[in-house]
This record gives C-alpha cells, structure tokens and sequence, in this order.
C-alpha cells in the first residue's frame, strides 16, 4: 500500500467524529467511482483499437489474397498498449487503495457507532440513580432505606425518583 493510502487510515482511524467520517466516505466513493469510469473508459478505447487493428488486418488479408503480391505486414502499436495496460494497472491499484480505505473507514464508523449505542444503552441505568458517585455497597441498607421488594413489584415503583419510594422515605423518616 502506497505511503498516502497508510496516511488515509491512520487519519480514519484517529478520527472521532461520525458526521466527519461520513463526509470523507463520500469523498472516497466519488473518487472509487471516478477511478472505476476512467478504467472502463480506457478499457473501451483499447478493445475499439483491438477491433479497428483486427478489421485493417482482415482488409490487408483479404487485398492480398486477391493481389496474391508480397506486402508489407500490418503491426498493432505495442508502445500504446504498454502504456494503456501502465496507466490500468496504476488506476486499478488506486482502486484497491480506496477500497482499503473504505473498508477502514466503515470499521471506524461501526466503531463509533458501537460506543455511541453503548453510552445511550447505559443512559436508563444512570437515570434510575444506579450509576451515582455512590454505588451500591450493602443490599441490606438499601433494603432498609427503600423497603424489601415484594413479587407484586414494578420496576417503575422502586426507581430512586419514584413517588411511591419517595413516599416510603418519608413514611420511614416520621417513624
């Protein structure tokens, strides 16, 4: 991998912002697609010149079938298709150095989006009050405080911030 496309996934891989990583994987896509539309293109323009050198020779098979003279032979450009197959590999290692970078950039996106989903999943736990400063050491105090819970219980009445619980401290607290 070239040294600019290792400098693309470091970049990727430091990068925090989802919104960030995002307007990026569009750029690569537009590039990929760029990269993929010139290599077709110049796939298209070597297969018309192998046809259009294939038709020549036919024509010059034909003229000297019919001649039956000795004549020059026809040759294909060797320097043009060296060069068109130089300029193909290079588009189509660029293509494998985007597609590397995408596929870093999507891991990097799933990533975030995994911290993301873990710090919302985590959001009910630290507003029921469990996840305070103040964790919960001894049950039995706790217990104490808030009441034994009974099998005809919700969850709703035995939140911190509930009105039945904050009842029951009060009830506790005239005792």
């Amino acid at each position: 991998m070239s040294g600019e496309g290792r400098d693309r996934i470091k970049e990727i891989v430091k990068s925090a912002s989802l919104p960030e990583l995002v307007a990026q994987e569009g750029t690569y896509r537009m590039k990929l697609l760029g990269k993929v539309e010139s290599m077709s293109k110049m796939q298209q323009s070597f297969n018309s010149e192998q046809r259009s050198f294939l038709s020549r020779v036919k024509k010059h098979e034909g003229s000297r079938r019919a001649n039956s003279m000795p004549s020059a032979t026809l040759t294909f450009q060797p320097h043009s298709t060296y060069a068109q197959h130089t300029q193909l590999g290079a588009c189509f290692e660029e293509v494998q150095h985007l597609e590397a970078t995408l596929a870093a950039l999507q891991k990097r996106k799933d990533a975030i989006r995994n911290q993301e989903w873990q710090a919302v999943s985590v959001k009910p736990i630290r507003a029921s009050g469990c996840a305070r400063s103040q964790s919960i050491t001894n049950m039995q105090a706790w217990f104490k405080a808030y009441g034994e819970p009974s099998g005809l219980s919700r969850w709703k009445d035995w939140r911190s911030n509930s009105p039945f619980v904050q009842s029951l401290k009060a009830r506790r607290l005239e005792l």
